[in-house]
């Protein structure tokens, strides 16, 4: 559905209707002549089938009097004209003092209505407030399985699970929301010249970045500027939102279901406090307060824009919504409205819009500021030793390393150096977020689907601010996309919004995402966590009682809205002292004495185990198991003894007869197991000659003339493409053809190669492979016209899902009986993540892993080529190159594991399993030929890595669970192939291994390949294959490649 053309009717419609009024009087609502001028207009898109559905009845929603209902609120009138529908929406009213108490009270109010009166069929609330009543909210997953016109998985992993409680969806995101920063790009580039120094990528170097220019005239006022603008904002907002963004980087390196809060394996749900990685953050953030304007006068709108809009700091921390409203509010300069900020319209001789400074290139222009990726850490905390370790992406890390899995090899390696990043969703995240209260009437339910579906989908414009300023952030994919692109105001330069488009979609889809605290006493807890980071950062003794009392002393006189940092006279005093001599408590104190409060919160909410379970749920993980009084059969012979002591010979007779028929079950089990490892070797065997989906390829000519790769449909219906449907029927085409693999790493969710970069470096790969084949004799008289290509894209079916899956499932056949194999691995950025490709990431593919390794085990490294350009020069793969290319598939990327096997009961790993174990088998049968030997001893060196005996099999709701997977079956297989009469025996050797399997495995496949004598003519394939037949080879050509 294209949305963003949706919206643009919805708004013609509005005004063609405005215009009219005055001409007629409109129709009654969902009369017959309603139905038949007026649905037209407004019922478009998701709801074109809605024409007065709900015509009469009212449903009811709790909201947030803010710009955070925006996403709901614009899209409210154009629903209830096309349905018919009355949406009663009821801001809440805060009970507490202070200007923001509605965002963090309707939670509050949202739970009191859901276990009391009722009286709201759905609430707007944070989606972390949620999971404190789920018990009384509807979980939304069986209604998001039916709407496929939700495009559920176009919304952004982490937005999605911010919602859900023990794999139960409870909201509908509208928001997301992460710590971001921003860096005057001028003052990036003075401090390289400057200080020498490169651009901050760890919190460390951010630090000394803040520091540098704390102090300095930034903005040519004649006076000292500041190092950070830092809001000092509500609820959870502020230095605790920085310390914990810090301490995320240093705490949580093994993805989000570790925790960063608690670890998520202790029962006693002891906080992550009192460790060196909080100590660290804890001083890094008192570092970036004390260079703050924390200490300035102001309010909201002084605080969070002016000082930022005026040039007055070096880089800007906060939330997202936050970052893009000061983007695209106006630029940074100095007018002579000063130090009332300059404006972007209005006329030029206004005085803030009369520009006396801003920040320029040499040329003139203005040199705006960058959105750029938060910061990470170079050590984080090693859970067992207790230190703090460096971070690599090694499996086997050094002793003071450990390897951390989420590392981007574009943005978090520099000089040798690598650090964890973890993107901090703030608490207060997705405000709007709505949920149905479970015991709702079902029709009211029913209509609230309808329209928060259609809201959601029609969100683009709303969270581009065409619609109105509001905090709510892109959480689609599309709304990040080129077709929306031109729903973003003026105000978003092209820098600006790519910028946006990157950080988003890796702290939107990266799995080491830092989800906030959603347990009862959420606000205790952070409360608690407020008052203490006062008294460390403060000299303002510990005797102060709230969060309040304590953050209000830093002011001379504090006013209504001292809670939120707000002030006219900050005790400058107070500052001087603090900075000089530091807070009212050291680090230790501080880290102690919150652990001690937090621990003593946690008991009032029904102890340990309870608020772990909660803190799993929130993470989607379920209940830590209640601990065995005892382990395994240990019990078995001490109960024996016990029982001939006090209770005699006949119970001990009982319980011995049962230990021997527990013995022999044991046994018949293990006979039971041995016969299953005897068939999966059989099965490996077997299916190492069989071919599970026909080949199917397209004339090299065919391709190349391609405006852009094509799917297999499209060239499957246009006739272009041939179907090789046995093993038999390759060979036979490979006398005459030549087939050349090629492998890639996908540049797009969905699209293999939005920018057609990946094709341009197949077409020049294909016109280097054709001479070089010609060089080493292999197709010595072969032109592109005889050569054909095998592309995934082009090759495997991508929309009925059985024959996909089978395809997919011969991918090692397919690579290792190709004549010739070329990764295409040029440097290009992926569409929809941001993160740049290239041979570094295609290797960490594990189906290209194993595209790869079923190539060298089939005919070693002879034709193997990679190209890493468009215009580049096809380079042989080496040894050198084998030992970059890591072959080790289970140890490879699998999106199925990325999407924690939604919709599947079986991991890649699995499937790949059998095929891999008979490739092995084929090269222990032939390591004594030249080409194998290398390989042989590749695998071998490494045989644990290659041949895990188990994986962990992480389920849509968290759940984990070790699966075997080689088991015994390497050591098994070794042992049968020892024990075959003639397996030994060197085989001739062929273009492939796979050929000879197709001879030794030829009494399993009666079903595969056809028994008749080969045809002698080009009829091996499809008679639709293409529209003319291909050219074949004279009868001088060779006849083997």
């Amino acid at each position: 559905m294209d949305r963003s053309r949706s919206a643009i009717t919805f708004c013609l419609a509005v005004a063609q209707l405005g215009a009219s009024v005055a001409a007629q009087s409109e129709p009654a609502l969902c009369s017959a002549e309603y139905r038949q001028t007026e649905c037209p207009k407004y019922c478009t898109g998701y709801m074109s089938d809605m024409c007065c559905k709900y015509h009469g009845q009212t449903a009811s929603m709790l909201t947030v009097p803010f710009g955070h209902n925006l996403a709901i609120t614009a899209r409210r009138e154009w629903f209830q004209n096309c349905t018919g529908a009355n949406l009663a929406f009821t801001n809440y009213v805060a009970q507490g003092p202070g200007a923001f108490r509605p965002l963090f009270e309707v939670g509050e109010g949202a739970r009191d209505d859901a276990e009391g009166s009722g009286v709201y069929d759905s609430y707007m609330t944070m989606a972390t407030s949620v999971n404190t009543f789920a018990e009384y909210v509807e979980d939304l997953s069986p209604r998001i399985r039916v709407t496929p016109q939700l495009e559920w998985t176009d919304i952004l992993p982490y937005v999605r699970k911010m919602g859900t409680f023990q794999g139960k969806q409870l909201t509908m995101p509208f928001d997301l929301d992460f710590v971001n920063i921003l860096l005057r790009d001028d003052l990036r580039d003075r401090y390289e010249k400057e200080a020498g120094r490169k651009e901050p990528r760890t919190w460390e170097e951010f630090a000394e970045y803040v520091e540098y220019w704390h102090g300095k005239d930034l903005n040519n006022d004649g006076k000292p500027d500041f190092g950070i603008c830092s809001l000092n904002g509500a609820g959870p907002g502020g230095p605790q939102a920085m310390l914990m963004a810090i301490a995320a980087t240093k705490l949580q390196y093994m993805g989000a279901n570790t925790g960063t809060w608690f670890d998520t394996e202790d029962p006693n749900a002891v906080p992550l406090f009192e460790n060196p990685a909080f100590k660290e953050a804890a001083e890094l953030t008192r570092r970036f307060w004390m260079h703050s304007i924390d200490d300035q006068p102001g309010g909201w709108t002084e605080l969070h824009e002016d000082y930022w809009h005026n040039g007055e700091c070096a880089a800007y921390m906060w939330l997202t919504g936050s970052v893009a409203f000061v983007l695209t509010k106006g630029p940074i300069g100095v007018c002579a409205s000063y130090p009332k900020p300059c404006i972007t319209e209005g006329s030029p001789e206004w005085p803030n819009r009369t520009v006396i400074w801003e920040p320029t290139h040499e040329d003139g222009t203005y040199w705006e500021p960058r959105r750029v990726r938060p910061m990470g850490s170079e050590k984080v905390y090693d859970r067992q030793s207790g230190k703090m370790m460096k971070c690599t992406p090694e499996i086997d890390p050094k002793e003071d390393e450990v390897n951390c899995p989420y590392l981007d090899p574009e943005e978090d390696e520099r000089d040798g150096v690598w650090i964890n990043r973890a993107p901090y969703y703030y608490s207060a995240f997705q405000h709007c977020s709505i949920s149905f209260r479970k015991d709702a009437p079902l029709a009211n339910r029913d209509l609230l689907w309808d329209f928060v579906v259609m809201a959601n989908l029609e969100a683009a414009p709303v969270v581009a601010q065409a619609l109105g300023s509001t905090y709510l952030d892109p959480f689609r994919r599309s709304h990040l996309s080129e077709e929306n692109k031109e729903l973003y105001s003026k105000a978003w330069t092209d820098q600006q919004y790519e910028d946006l488009r990157r950080t988003f979609f890796w702290a939107g889809s990266t799995g080491n995402t830092v989800l906030p605290l959603s347990i009862p006493g959420q606000e205790d807890y952070e409360l608690a966590m407020e008052m203490l980071l006062w008294q460390y950062l403060l000299d303002i003794g510990t005797d102060c009682t709230s969060k309040n009392d304590c953050k209000c002393r830093k002011y001379l006189n504090p006013g209504p809205n001292c809670g939120y940092g707000w002030g006219d006279d900050p005790d400058t005093a107070l500052w001087a002292r603090s900075r000089a001599n530091g807070g009212s408590l050291t680090v230790d104190e501080f880290a102690s004495k919150l652990s001690r409060r937090w621990n003593t919160i946690t008991m009032t909410y029904g102890g340990g185990r309870a608020q772990i379970n909660q803190y799993r749920g929130s993470l989607g993980l379920d209940d830590l198991p209640v601990p065995m009084a005892v382990d395994d059969d240990a019990w078995v012979f001490p109960l024996v003894i016990a029982l001939s002591a006090t209770i005699g010979f006949i119970l001990v007779s009982i319980v011995v007869g049962w230990v021997v028929i527990t013995y022999r079950e044991k046994k018949r089990l293990q006979k039971k197991r041995e016969a299953e490892y005897e068939r999966a070797i059989l099965a490996a065997e077997e299916e190492s000659g069989a071919l599970g989906h026909p080949m199917v390829l397209c004339a090299a000519s065919v391709f190349m003339d391609l405006p852009h790769l094509k799917s297999y449909e499209n060239l499957r219906n246009e006739g272009k493409l041939v179907f090789l449907d046995t093993l038999e029927k390759i060979q036979a085409f490979k006398s005459r053809h030549l087939i050349v693999f090629l492998s890639h790493q996908w540049l797009g969710w969905g699209i293999p190669d939005p920018e057609n970069i990946h094709h341009n470096a197949m077409k020049e790969a294909l016109r280097q492979v054709v001479s070089r084949c010609r060089r080493v004799g292999i197709g010595s008289q072969a032109t592109l016209d005889d050569m054909y290509v095998w592309c995934d894209f082009t090759s495997i079916a991508q929309e009925h899902r059985p024959m996909q899956v089978m395809a997919v499932s011969s991918l090692p056949v397919y690579s290792s009986i190709a004549d010739a194999f070329v990764i295409v691995a040029p440097s290009a950025r992926h569409k929809n993540s941001g993160m740049v490709c290239n041979a570094d990431t295609y290797s960490l593919r594990g189906w290209c892993r194993a595209e790869m390794l079923a190539k060298v085990c089939g005919s070693g490294l002879d034709n193997m080529y990679i190209i890493q350009g468009e215009q580049a020069t096809l380079e042989p793969v080496t040894h050198e190159w084998l030992a970059k290319l890591d072959l080790r598939v289970f140890e490879g990327e699998f999106s199925c594991c990325a999407m924690k096997h939604k919709g599947t009961v079986k991991c890649d790993k699995e499937s790949l399993m059998s095929p891999i174990l008979g490739l092995y088998s084929l090269v222990i049968k032939q390591r004594s030929l030249s080409h194998i030997q290398d390989v042989y001893h590749h695998i071998n060196s490494d045989k644990d890595r290659f041949f895990p005996d188990s994986i962990f099999f992480v389920d849509e709701k968290g759940k984990v669970e070790e699966r075997e997977l080689f088991g015994p079956l390497v050591e098994k297989m070794e042992e049968y192939v020892q024990s075959q009469p003639g397996t030994a025996k060197v085989i001739q050797r062929r273009s492939s291994m796979w050929e000879a399997a197709s001879e030794s495995s030829m009494k399993h496949m009666t079903h595969d390949i056809e028994t008749a004598p080969q045809e002698d003519s080009d009829e091996v394939f499809d008679d639709n294959a293409s529209e003319s037949k291909p050219k074949l080879f004279t009868k001088g050509s060779s006849s083997r490649w």
